[in-house]
């Protein structure tokens, strides 16, 4: 694969600009990804490169990463698309829903870890490893394959990345996630990433996280469900989907939240026999987008009102259920269970 990107380089550099596309609401894997294809571009064919990524960077986290590594990821209407004659997405895949790039452009490179879309097969460049943990493990090797190394802001990134995509190395990883991951945590600045990991956050998110637990609902113990409410930010409904999955009877959590006039979803599972991103394609089929991962999976489904939000909620919740052959009307609060 490196000779093919070579090639294809070679003939297009001089274009000279590229335009590195994250997911929208970007994680740490996006930004980290991001960063680490601009230093390749920059220092391999001495391209002129900029990041960017549609709707915020929301969770304290991520803002952290983004500010304290200086990765300078501009928002989507900052950036004025038709200007870069090449674009790359990370992260993601045209026609998946889930990035700001224009319907009517295809990417030039696409560098990915989710399951491949049908249109990648028109990208004149894709790499995707589905089993792979991270797509920022993917460039990393690119940028070895190449002889560069990582600084030491791109080692803390990746780093971040791995640990924050895999859960400490303990979710959908690769030995080539671990590989990396002991590789450049030496080179690592120990000091940005406690201040990333432990990134303060407002008092509205403690208010966001009561209100999800008075809403969480558990089914036959083994399912929760949670409404969070209207979001500061859409990445919430998967911090609290993580912190849900820590209940030990749960195998699988579905947090469900509004932002910006689109429900947001998040799920996770325990289960080694069924996909989180195949259930939620299911749960959001002719309603919205979706998809993911064995573990975890999001989706998104637009609102015409508000108004639309809690029946949408009920129904979303009664597909889960038909799904898993579940009976209706046996949730029981989280805050009423007794052990």
């Amino acid at each position: 694969m490196v000779e093919r990107l070579d090639a294809m380089m070679q003939k297009v550099r001089y274009l000279n600009r590229v335009l590195i596309m994250c997911h929208d609401y970007p994680d740490p894997d996006a930004l980290a990804a991001a960063f680490g294809l601009r230093v390749l571009l920059e220092k391999a064919y001495g391209m002129e490169c900029a990041i960017t990524y549609g709707g915020i960077i929301g969770r304290a986290e991520n803002k952290a990463m983004e500010k304290l590594l200086s990765i300078g990821a501009a928002p989507i209407e900052a950036v004025d698309v038709a200007q870069y004659p090449l674009v790359a997405l990370v992260d993601t895949q045209p026609g998946t829903g889930n990035n700001s790039l224009p319907p009517s452009r295809l990417p030039d490179l696409v560098f990915d870890h989710h399951p491949p879309v049908p249109l990648l097969d028109q990208v004149p460049f894709h790499d995707v490893r589905e089993e792979w943990g991270t797509t920022s493990t993917l460039i990393y090797t690119y940028l070895k394959a190449y002889g560069l190394e990582a600084d030491r802001d791109l080692a803390t990134a990746i780093t971040y990345a791995i640990r924050a995509e895999t859960q400490d190395l303990g979710r959908e990883f690769e030995q080539v996630d671990k590989d990396v991951y002991y590789e450049l945590l030496p080179k690592a600045d120990n000091l940005k990433l406690h201040h990333i990991i432990n990134a303060r956050v407002p008092a509205a998110y403690f208010q966001a996280l009561i209100y999800a637990i008075e809403n969480a609902r558990l089914c036959e113990t083994a399912y929760l469900f949670s409404d969070v409410g209207r979001m500061e930010f859409p990445e919430l409904a998967a911090e609290m989907a993580d912190i849900f999955m820590r209940l030990h009877t749960v195998d699988w959590v579905l947090c469900v939240g509004t932002f910006n006039g689109a429900a947001y979803l998040s799920m996770r599972t325990r289960s080694k026999t069924l996909s989180a991103g195949t259930v939620m394609k299911e749960l959001v089929r002719d309603l919205g987008t979706g998809g993911g991962h064995a573990a975890m999976a999001g989706g998104r489904i637009p609102l015409a009102t508000p108004a639309d939000y809690d029946p949408l909620r009920r129904e979303l919740i009664a597909r889960m259920r038909g799904l898993f052959g579940l009976s209706a009307g046996k949730e029981v609060e989280l805050l009423n269970i007794v052990e």
